[in-house]
């Protein structure tokens, strides 16, 4: 067998080796966590410090194949969370991974901005990028009605996505997709 067929062999191997003890991890994880219902040992973690390490474990077990950023981490190490270590670590080394597992190679830069206001109706929610476009649910605050049609506009010249999801009561979320590479060259 020529040395590069083996190499790809022996970094199959390798590869199914890995996805194995994660299984296995997985399935002592769950055992524990059953096990640690009564062993709950909440204590005072620094936010920054802890998902710092868990981006950089999940970073280095991926080969950093994906980008994961960890957004504002100075103002994260500011902040602190009250949460058994442990199960904290299981929550977001999972979701971190699964992010990374279910995404494929992405040839856009995301950027997501949440507010924490008064959210879009539904019924309105189609017309917020047109211009001129104010919700019934705003009479009292100020704005002229044409920031997000600048925004869907803009996005749409760089050949970029918006997408809005809405919560009553509790905000909006916006996620906004730039393109890494430009799709058409402009004269």
């Amino acid at each position: 067998m020529e040395p590069s067929k083996i190499k790809q062999k022996l970094k199959r191997i390798e590869d199914q080796v890995l996805h194995m003890t994660k299984l296995l991890d997985d399935i002592l994880i769950v055992g524990q966590t059953e096990a640690s219902k009564n062993i709950y040992n909440p204590l005072e973690i620094n936010l920054g410090d802890f998902m710092s390490e868990i981006v950089d474990e999940v970073s280095n077990s991926i080969k950093n194949l994906h980008k994961l950023i960890l957004i504002d981490p100075e103002e994260l190490k500011n902040a602190t969370i009250f949460i058994d270590e442990k199960l904290g670590r299981n929550i977001f080394i999972n979701l971190l991974s699964n992010a990374v597992k279910f995404s494929s190679e992405d040839n856009y830069t995301i950027i997501s901005v949440t507010n924490f206001g008064i959210g879009i109706p539904k019924a309105e929610l189609s017309d917020i990028c047109k211009p001129s476009a104010r919700e019934k649910n705003v009479d009292l605050i100020q704005g002229s009605g044409l920031g997000l049609s600048i925004v869907k506009d803009a996005i749409d010249v760089i050949e970029g996505k918006i997408i809005v999801q809405r919560n009553i009561g509790n905000g909006t979320f916006f996620i906004v997709k730039i393109p890494k590479k430009p799709n058409t060259y402009y004269a």
